[in-house]
């Protein structure tokens, strides 16, 4: 089945906002809300000392 006029525009869309979502939680929310990363690394620092 090829893909053509809006099925073409919906699986493209959908592609575009998987990779979007993704970036958001892996990279811009912790950069809008350190907080807890910064919890999070000092447990796993002091817990290896």
């Amino acid at each position: 089945m090829r893909l053509k006029g809006w099925r073409y525009g919906v699986f493209v869309g959908g592609f575009v906002g998987l990779i979007g979502v993704f970036c958001y939680a892996s990279m811009i929310q912790p950069m809008i809300n350190p907080e807890p990363y910064k919890r999070i690394r000092e447990r796993a620092f002091s817990s290896g000392k």
